[in-house]
């Protein structure tokens, strides 16, 4: 019963609501009171069945308690989680940094609006999932799971938005972003609204997504240099891999391992992005 309250509201919190708990500790209490009946007193077919019922309440409160206050080896997975998140928030804040103030300096209203766009995408996407992944209130989890899954469409068409407008730009780079903006928004508006959302369909709308940038691969492969296209595959890669750790949950320390590789993904392309669009200046 101690795994039945494990993993909502949050990947590490009670997986049932607390409600649940009353009648259960209600039975403690009636197993714990004194009773009259001399210690020699034989019990009836109806007392055992209380007796029996009661032992089996007290047990599974006790499960349940441990659970609600987490395991240790769940503690150390969690605690690992909320480093993750805080090691990417902290870089990815100093990263938006320097490429909006670089974008400003050049004077290019085009290149400012993309990074911002990236960046705000960028920061979506790791502070709904710290939110979320280091949440231990039951109450609010669906809010912050949906939250969560809305901060990586972001993130998605925001890593688009750069590349389409300051690297290639033209009629087909603005009908790939046009294209992904959609799905996207269609994405969150499906997570939001619809009452019970789907983690692995959007894990395949994820993935889809970010490798529909291979339409035009060509054109990427002639306007990046070999390091800034080495960067944006290598991201899209490491996306890739962690997705196995992040669907394996009897692996421990799987979200961890999971979110470090977001952190790297993301880390390669924002290097593309900063060595072959914020350092090269356009109009």
């Amino acid at each position: 019963m101690a795994k039945a309250f494990l993993h909502e509201g949050g990947p590490y919190a009670v997986r049932r609501n607390r409600v649940l708990l009353a009648p259960v500790l209600s039975g403690v209490m009636l197993a714990s009171e004194p009773t009259s009946r001399s210690a020699h007193s034989t019990p009836g077919p109806s007392q055992e069945g209380q007796f029996e019922m009661s032992t089996h309440v007290s047990l599974s409160t006790a499960e349940a308690v441990d659970a609600y206050w987490y395991p240790q080896s769940r503690r150390a997975y969690w605690l690992a989680d909320v480093i993750v998140h805080a090691v990417g928030i902290v870089l990815a804040i100093a990263g938006c940094i320097v490429l909006v103030s670089t974008a400003a300096a050049s004077g290019s209203v085009k290149l400012t609006a993309a990074l911002v766009i990236y960046s705000a995408g960028l920061l979506a996407m790791l502070g709904c999932s710290a939110l979320y992944n280091s949440n231990t209130n039951q109450k609010i989890s669906r809010v912050l799971e949906r939250l969560d899954l809305s901060g990586i469409f972001l993130m998605i068409a925001g890593s688009y938005t750069p590349f389409m407008l300051a690297k290639l730009d033209g009629p087909l780079a603005w009908t790939v972003l046009a294209i992904v903006w959609v799905v996207a928004l269609a994405g969150i508006a499906m997570n939001l609204l619809v009452r019970r959302n789907a983690p692995r369909l959007f894990i395949m709308l994820y993935l889809g997504l970010g490798w529909a940038v291979l339409m035009i691969i060509d054109r990427l492969i002639h306007s990046m240099s070999p390091v800034g296209l080495a960067l944006l595959a290598a991201g899209g890669v490491l996306y890739t891999i962690g997705v196995i750790f992040h669907v394996n949950k009897k692996l421990p320390f799987n979200s961890a391992i999971w979110h470090g590789f977001v952190v790297a993904a993301a880390s390669c392309h924002f290097a593309a992005i900063y060595l072959d669009i914020a350092a090269v200046p356009i109009v």
